[in-house]
């Protein structure tokens, strides 16, 4: 079993609002709630929260796209010619009498290929040369001696600097399929090459094993491609592919309830998901009840012309608990959405992001948020909590939502709180 290393997003740098902030997240099991019934009124509007709750399970799905180390094509995307070799290995084997600079390049640059769901190792039997380097000093040279101006040039490739070929031929060999023209020139008129004050002798050999060259397909399995750990989710029950893919659409954490069958064990056993065609990482943040309770409640002394709402973190175990956020402490930046939509309405505001050295706002507007981890220290069976305040007047009658989490440590087990809070707005004039 794999271990999975909890995600807090701490790494430092000025981001956008809206990569910042939670997500609204679907819930599985509306029958599990925290509710309470709450309300204040504002001139023509009346505000009431109408259900807090936290999920027992949160997962992060990272999409990696269709491969986890860097794009394999599809057969579809290549050229004609390209297509003609790739589907001729497919369904046996490619040969020819001849090796084209082309094809070549393309076997030298093209190691897996993808057919739909599946893919293929490409193993081309073709002409191969050989590099190696060896230190040496200016006596021993018979030819000339590049710079290293010389040699860089000689080794970009496609806009690409692949300043390593000469370290690989001093560690062993460098064995190419293709050699580009400016390497090829680089290679017939130079001996050796200088390279921050080091020679290096160089020697080359051209290895040929006659026609007819071929390119072979083979088979390999989405772990071999990885080099990790891979469930195919198709091969799970349809429910659990629903909620996987859920996760797997969300840019950041996805939060439920009661998962069915078996999609916790199987996402900590494999290091990646395959969802469609696209592999995603899998990271389990929280599973069970965790440690700390979220309530939100009205202050009805707020100023007549907005709500006030706190927010509570309680401490309902008998150890310390260290809670991570976003600046501010303890929550970070809070948004909150129309139900059942992910486009942000506004935030519920607070001085400290004015006072906040890591948010920037204008007026009551947050712009931009520095993504940093601050961590609050609640004491056993202790809480901790923020006021933010809201204008009921400025929205429309409607249901709308706060989806946020932060992460908790006690010292002995580490992992995320996934929480909504939902609130109303009811319109006097519409009743």
């Amino acid at each position: 079993m794999r271990r999975r290393t909890f995600v807090t997003g701490l790494t430092a740098g000025l981001v956008g609002l809206s990569g910042c902030l939670g997500e609204a997240a679907p819930e599985t099991d509306t029958s599990v709630t925290d509710s309470q019934s709450a309300a204040t009124e504002t001139g023509g509007s009346e505000l009431s929260i109408t259900r807090t709750h936290v999920y027992s399970h949160a997962v992060r799905l990272n999409n990696l796209g269709t491969a986890p180390h860097g794009d394999i094509p599809s057969v579809g995307s290549l050229e004609d010619r390209e297509q003609e070799v790739v589907q001729k290995a497919l369904d046996g084997t490619y040969t020819t009498d001849s090796v084209p600079a082309w094809l070549a390049n393309f076997t030298a640059g093209t190691t897996y290929i993808r057919d739909g769901s599946e893919y293929y190792r490409l193993d081309a039997s073709l002409p191969t040369t050989t590099i190696t380097a060896e230190p040496t000093d200016r006596d021993a040279v018979s030819g000339k001696i590049a710079s290293y101006e010389e040699y860089e040039t000689a080794v970009t490739h496609d806009g690409v600097i692949q300043s390593g070929l000469l370290r690989s031929a001093r560690q062993g060999s460098e064995e190419l399929t293709y050699v580009w023209p400016s390497l090829q020139s680089f290679l017939d008129s130079y001996a050796a090459v200088e390279l921050y004050g080091d020679l290096f002798s160089i020697s080359v050999t051209t290895t040929d094993p006659g026609p007819p060259y071929t390119v072979a397909a083979t088979p390999v399995s989405l772990s071999e491609l990885a080099d990790g750990s891979v469930w195919r989710l198709s091969t799970a029950h349809q429910s659990v592919q629903e909620l996987v893919r859920e996760a797997a659409e969300k840019s950041g954490l996805h939060a439920f309830d009661n998962p069915e069958g078996n999609v916790i064990k199987q996402l900590r056993d494999h290091r990646y998901v395959y969802v469609d065609g696209e592999f995603h990482t899998t990271y389990v943040e929280q599973t069970g009840t965790p440690p700390i309770s979220v309530a939100a409640t009205l202050d009805p002394q707020a100023a007549e012309s907005e709500t006030t709402i706190r927010l509570t973190l309680q401490n309902n175990s008998s150890n310390e608990v260290r809670i991570m956020s976003g600046a501010p402490k303890p929550f970070g930046v809070l948004s909150y959405h129309e139900q059942d939509s992910n486009r942000r309405a506004g935030v519920l505001w607070t001085p400290a992001y004015e006072e906040s050295r890591h948010v920037e706002t204008t007026g009551r507007e947050v712009g931009a948020v520095n993504a940093i981890g601050v961590s609050t220290t609640i004491s056993p069976n202790g809480s901790t909590g923020r006021s933010f305040t809201i204008d009921p007047e400025s929205l429309s009658a409607g249901e709308y939502r706060v989806a946020d989490s932060v992460g908790y440590d006690t010292g002995e087990e580490r992992g995320t709180v996934p929480y909504s809070v939902e609130f109303t707005i009811s319109n006097h004039t519409d009743k």
